[in-house]
């Protein structure tokens, strides 16, 4: 109820701030720019504000970039929420304070911010030939795996379940660790992916149980999303504990868990035992994180820069260097220790959301998961 509210003050917000008053104070910015002369007129605003959702932008990011071309970055870690928010709030009021964000919630994003205005899309045309077009609008600076993964050291080489409908039997009740759908958007996206590729979800039950699935709800991913709910999922708040939980040695019975690939980092950092479960059809979730300049950014030429700089090898370092993340651009290198060495690598075993389906759809699936959790 809490989110809803939220979502629905925000919008209301959107939709009655003037935003003709805004494009009388937006800054003069050149699109015909050579990255020589970006770097330049960057130079020139002397710093960038930026509100992210990863700690590294400020920790990392920062420093490195302010060495390269002298140019300060002022970041902000916030939630997506809070995120949310200030960015309708500063376009509302023609005080824009943070230039470019990087920003989880595709859905909002598509629906609301971006038809009303409140975000530019920004490609860096130096970078364009190497990020994919469905990668471009809105622009994907960094894909995030969320993969369904078990304990190797209690199963050994292979994942103790084939088919995903495996977590709907009564041997896995009580024994699937993920996210609260109540709180993590990333499920509730991942739900409404399933309805997408509801047709493999069919399929996959028949080629598991040598039978035809037998479906009470719209499709198969609702059915399969009733049936998980019912068998009595253990929930979390932040997919650490869940990485814990499942990957702690010395357990005989060692649940399954859906937590993002960076967690294997903890396999050396806290002695754990966590591997990818190459399961049918989907191995998990492919998480993309968007990249923005907002509207009246005060520093347009500095953000611009930025989101260049966050594309190239260099500056996509501190995500892509260490195992669990790739970057929308497909020139550059990932962690060795990833499964796959790309995104596309992965060739369609994560699902992937439809911001539009998921907008339309994501109340209905917070009740539809309320409704049939035990």
């Amino acid at each position: 109820m809490g989110e809803k509210m939220t979502k629905t003050k925000i919008i209301s917000l959107v939709t009655s701030f003037f935003f003709s008053l805004t494009l009388l104070f937006q800054p003069v910015v050149s699109f015909a720019m050579t990255l020589d002369e970006l770097i330049a007129a960057a130079q020139k605003e002397g710093e960038v504000n930026t509100y992210w959702h990863s700690s590294r932008m400020g920790k990392k990011v920062a420093a490195a970039f302010e060495a390269k071309y002298g140019i300060k970055v002022n970041a902000t870690k916030m939630k997506d929420s809070e995120m949310t928010e200030r960015i309708v709030r500063e376009v509302s009021s023609g005080n824009v304070i943070v230039d470019l964000v990087g920003y989880d919630d595709g859905p909002f994003l598509d629906t609301v911010l971006t038809p009303k205005g409140m975000v530019e899309n920004y490609v860096p045309p130096y970078l364009a030939k190497d990020i994919p077009a469905d990668s471009q609008k809105p622009l994907i600076y960094l894909w995030q795996p969320f993969v369904i993964g078990y304990n190797s050291e209690t199963y050994g080489d292979s994942c103790p379940i084939k088919s995903l409908w495996q977590l709907t039997e009564k041997d896995w009740s009580g024994r699937f660790h993920m996210w609260d759908p109540r709180i993590a958007s990333s499920m509730l996206q991942m739900f409404s992916a399933m309805e997408d590729r509801s047709d493999e979800l069919a399929a996959s039950y028949k080629k598991h149980y040598g039978k035809d699935l037998k479906v009470s709800e719209a499709n198969a991913g609702l059915e399969f999303v009733k049936r998980l709910a019912q068998n009595n999922p253990v929930l979390y708040n932040e997919d650490y504990e869940i990485a814990v939980a499942v990957g702690t040695k010395g357990q005989s019975q060692a649940p399954i868990g859906i937590y993002s690939l960076g967690r294997h980092r903890e396999n050396a950092k806290k002695n754990l035992a966590l591997a990818l479960c190459d399961v049918d059809p989907f191995k998990g979730l492919n998480q993309p994180t968007y990249m923005q300049i907002v509207k009246g950014a005060p520093h347009p030429h500095a953000a611009r820069l930025l989101a260049y700089y966050v594309l190239t090898q260099e500056g996509a370092n501190p995500w892509v260097g260490v195992v669990g993340a790739y970057s929308s651009n497909s020139s550059l290198g990932s962690s060795p220790d990833n499964p796959y060495p790309t995104a596309e690598a992965w060739k369609g075993t994560l699902l992937v959301s439809n911001n539009t389906n998921v907008a339309n759809r994501r109340a209905d699936l917070m009740d539809f998961w309320i409704k049939h959790s035990k």
